[in-house]
C-alpha cells in the first residue's frame, strides 16, 4: 500500500519532538511509533501506553503517556477526554493492535451510569496527534 504524505506533526513528548506522518489528515500512530504495551500504576488497570517513537531526526526514543490525562468513561464508552480519568470505572485495558493496517485500538471493560459494564474500544490512530499534545 503506497502512502502519500501530506504533512507532518512535530509532537512534544516529554523533553523529546516526535515526528507523526499524516495521511489526508489523519495520524499514522501505529506507523511512525511502535513496540506497543501497557502498564498499570493499580492492579488490573493498565493505564500507561509506552511505546517507541520516532523523533524527527529519525532516531527512536521510548515514550510512556498515563491514558488518564487523555481518555474519559462516557457511559461506558471510552473518549478522547484531557484529564479523563477513566481508570477507576473502566478495566482490563488491553494492549493496542493492529487491525489489517487500520488505526491502533485499545479496548477496555467499562460502566454505564446504569451500572452495567460493556466492553469498549477507542481507536488511537484517529485521536492521539491532539492528545499528545502538552
Amino acid at each position: 500500500m503506497k502512502l502519500t504524505i501530506f504533512s507532518s506533526l512535530p509532537i512534544l513528548f516529554g523533553a523529546s519532538a516526535l515526528l507523526f506522518e499524516t495521511v489526508q489528515g489523519q495520524l499514522l500512530f501505529g506507523v511512525t511509533c511502535r513496540g506497543h504495551s501497557l502498564s498499570s500504576t493499580e492492579p488490573f488497570r493498565n493505564n500507561v501506553l509506552n511505546s517507541e517513537c520516532k523523533r524527527i531526526d529519525g532516531s527512536w526514543v521510548k515514550t510512556s503517556l498515563d491514558l488518564n490525562r487523555c481518555l474519559g468513561n462516557q457511559d461506558g464508552e471510552l473518549v478522547a477526554q484531557k484529564d479523563g480519568g477513566f481508570n477507576p470505572s473502566c478495566l482490563s485495558l488491553t494492549p493496542p493492535y493492529l487491525l489489517k493496517r487500520e488505526p491502533t485500538v485499545i479496548r477496555a471493560a467499562c460502566t454505564k451510569r446504569n451500572g452495567n459494564w460493556i466492553s469498549s474500544q477507542f481507536w488511537l490512530t484517529k485521536t492521539l496527534n491532539v492528545l499528545l499534545l502538552q
